[in-house]
Order: C-alpha cells, then sequence, then structure tokens
C-alpha cells in the first residue's frame, strides 16, 4: 500500500469518525446542502399482519436504521423482507427520518430518538470496572481473570491483521448478516490498527476471536470483531465473551487507559448487542463525531396491532430537555416484567407509557417527561434469556 494510498484511507476514515469541531461543522454544513434519500419502505411480504416501515432522510440510515429494524421486526413477525421506494401511496405504518436538525418537540405519534449513541465504559482500576459489570456476569468476569483456556495477546503486524480480517471478521458479519452484511475494507481496518492494533483471545493451539482497537488519548475503542471461520461454536464455549473480558483487564490495568468506547449503536434498547454491552457495566453517551448532531424522528402513521407489537417489543431511547430517556410502552394498564433492561450507567429513570394514550388524538408524549415525574419508575429485570447468537448480534 502506497504512503498516497495511506494518507487517501486515514483521510476518508478521519471524516467519518473524528470528533474535532471543525470535520463535524462541514458535516452540518453538507447535511443541510446535500439532497436527502428517497422514502424507502421495508415490508415483509409474507405476513400481512407485519408492520410496515420506511425510511428517508440521511443516507447513511438505510444501512444502519431500516436494516436494524428489520432484525427487530423479524422477532414476531419472520419472513421474506422487500424493500421498495414510496410510489405515493399511503406513508408506512411507521416512518423513520433522519436529520440533522433536532426541531420542534417531537408532534403526534412522533419521538425523536438520537440517531446514534455510543457505549463507554470508564476504567480507572480494576476492581471499579468489576464492580460496574451486572451482578449475572461479575462470577463469569471474575472467572476470566483466572482462567487459563484462553490468553490475550496484542499484535501490530500488518500479515495477522490481514489473516484476521478474512479468516475471522468477515466470516463473523457473513453469519450474522447474510446479505445484509456491511464493514469497512481491508485498507481501513489495516489503519485502524496503525492508530491501535489487534488484540486476540487465543487458545493453546490458535486464535479464536479478536477485535481490531484504536488508542487514542486515553481511550481503547473497540472496532471490527471476530471469530475464526464465523462459527456460533466460539459463542458457546464462552470464547467471544472472554474476548471482552480480557479487553476490560487490559484496560482497567493500563495506566494510559482511561475509558473502553465500545463504539457506536442505534437507540433501541432491544438489540442484542446492546444489551450485552450494558452488562458490562457500560454508560450511555452521546456520540463524539458527527453523529452527535443528528436524530431520528420516528412517527407512528397508522394504529395497527402489529405496529403496537413493535413499540411494545421495542424500547428506545428518546431525546429530551432532561437528556436521553428510556421509553417503555405498555397496554391495558398491565406493567409486565421487562424484557429489555435500560439498566444504563447514565440512564437512571425510564419512562413507561400508556400505549392508548400515545395513540390518541393529543398523543405526544413530551408531557409524561417533562411535567409528570410519577411516571418515571425503575427498570425491571429482563425476564427472558435470549439465545447466544442474538446476545451477540452486532
Amino acid at each position: 500500500m502506497t504512503r498516497l494510498a495511506k494518507l487517501a484511507t486515514a483521510a476518508r476514515y478521519g471524516w467519518r469518525n473524528s470528533a474535532h469541531p471543525g470535520i463535524t461543522r462541514m458535516h452540518a454544513l453538507l447535511d443541510f446542502f446535500t439532497p436527502k434519500s428517497q422514502t424507502v419502505t421495508s415490508t415483509v411480504s409474507t405476513r400481512q399482519d407485519a408492520p410496515s416501515i420506511s425510511y428517508s432522510g440521511i443516507s447513511n440510515g438505510l444501512s444502519n436504521i431500516l436494516q436494524l429494524t428489520d432484525v427487530l421486526r423479524s422477532r414476531d413477525f419472520p419472513g421474506s423482507v422487500e424493500w421498495h421506494s414510496e410510489d405515493g401511496d399511503l406513508p408506512a405504518d411507521i416512518s423513520l427520518t433522519g436529520t440533522s436538525k433536532q426541531g420542534a418537540a417531537a408532534g403526534r405519534r412522533e419521538l425523536v430518538l438520537p440517531f446514534r449513541v455510543h457505549l463507554v465504559i470508564p476504567t480507572p482500576d480494576l476492581e471499579s470496572v468489576k464492580n460496574a459489570v451486572s451482578k449475572r456476569e461479575q462470577p463469569r468476569f471474575s472467572l476470566s481473570l483466572r482462567q487459563e483456556r484462553w490468553r490475550s495477546r496484542i499484535i501490530t503486524d500488518e500479515a495477522e491483521i490481514r489473516q484476521f480480517y478474512l479468516r475471522m471478521h468477515l466470516p463473523t458479519m457473513a453469519s450474522r448478516h447474510s446479505e445484509a452484511a456491511r464493514t469497512e475494507t481491508l485498507d481501513v481496518a489495516l489503519h485502524i490498527a496503525r492508530r491501535g492494533g489487534l488484540f486476540l483471545a487465543e487458545s493453546s493451539s490458535e486464535p479464536v476471536a479478536g477485535c481490531l482497537f484504536t488508542h487514542v488519548g486515553g481511550v481503547f475503542t473497540t472496532r471490527l470483531l471476530g471469530v475464526d471461520g464465523g462459527a456460533d461454536e466460539h459463542y458457546e464455549t464462552g470464547a467471544f465473551k472472554s474476548l471482552y473480558y480480557m479487553m476490560l483487564q487490559h484496560c482497567a490495568t493500563s495506566s494510559s487507559i482511561q475509558q473502553m468506547d465500545l463504539f457506536g449503536t442505534e437507540a433501541f434498547i432491544s438489540k442484542g448487542i446492546f444489551q450485552w454491552k450494558r452488562k458490562l457495566g457500560a454508560e450511555v453517551q452521546p456520540a463524539p463525531n458527527h453523529f452527535r448532531h443528528k436524530f431520528l424522528r420516528l412517527k407512528v402513521n397508522q394504529d395497527k396491532p402489529g405496529v403496537r407489537q413493535f413499540l411494545l417489543r421495542n424500547p428506545i431511547l428518546i431525546n429530551t430537555v432532561h437528556g436521553l430517556v428510556p421509553i417503555y410502552f405498555f397496554e391495558d394498564g398491565d406493567r409486565k416484567p421487562l424484557e429489555f433492561s435500560a439498566k444504563f450507567r447514565g440512564l437512571d429513570r425510564s419512562v413507561h407509557i400508556p400505549l392508548d394514550e400515545f395513540m390518541s388524538t393529543d398523543g405526544n408524549i413530551c408531557r409524561y417527561v417533562a411535567t409528570a415525574p410519577d411516571w418515571f419508575t425503575k427498570v425491571d429485570q429482563p425476564n427472558r434469556k435470549a439465545s447466544a447468537h442474538e446476545r451477540m448480534h452486532i
């Protein structure tokens, strides 16, 4: 790879990920003048009861937001998914709009979400990190510090990084996402490693899991992950979890690292990787780059059973004057034990909203957040054990 090619790759990566104020201002200008993407609607062709969901606005929302909602919807409405451009007919049951303008408070049947958030773990010392891990994960975390089944190794050798990318990362992405898989190019992977390295979890004979990371300004940021061959066995054996535990231990015992950034995610609490990182003691923070100034407006256009099911099953984070707030809907006055927890550092309380009232004529939830503190409740523990594959879904 020539020096010029490396510089071009670094420039592209910096443009997409830099937290420099000048870069974020340039993004804001381009967002203002760049035409927004056309409306694309996703439907489940074999399920008439499945809610249709559309996306328009900031272009990268198609590959991030709409693909994710396809996955979330498939839990209750499995089937063949079709995307098509909206042609002037009735809007989708649920419409999502990516925008760089937060604008006025959410309107009728509308919610304003952050477009992206980061999950960050402060790592001042090992004891603090251990105490922040969820009670269910603490025994496994403690055991990982004593286990001898896997060992960690940090490497910067370009040949080994290429091998990781081809042997672990790409197969893992293909296994999890098939045709919907999206990732960085090999050139970008090599650039990431130059700003940090590759953290490997190895058995006695060979590497089984790994993660590319950057280490800049006291922040250890996880990036591209993978397991050997993308095989499910490495989730079941605990190798993938041990990779995270060993990275946490590394950050907590390094005097040059103050926090571990688990990178960005969408603001849907039911996302599998969201729940897994919550158990590691992550704190929800605004994105450090241009995504901090981007928002997602979710609007319900049709009150249908499938729409209600999607809202009930997928709690979200919304933007309010109080900061980020988890929102849970419930029906018929029945607050069942929650399936997905929002117990995060930085998110002390959740708002539980009657779905009938949200769907009513004046269905604006702002008043619950701003003027009805009695609606705030502590989030219950989740009552469902997800599969290993679902827990690790990225």
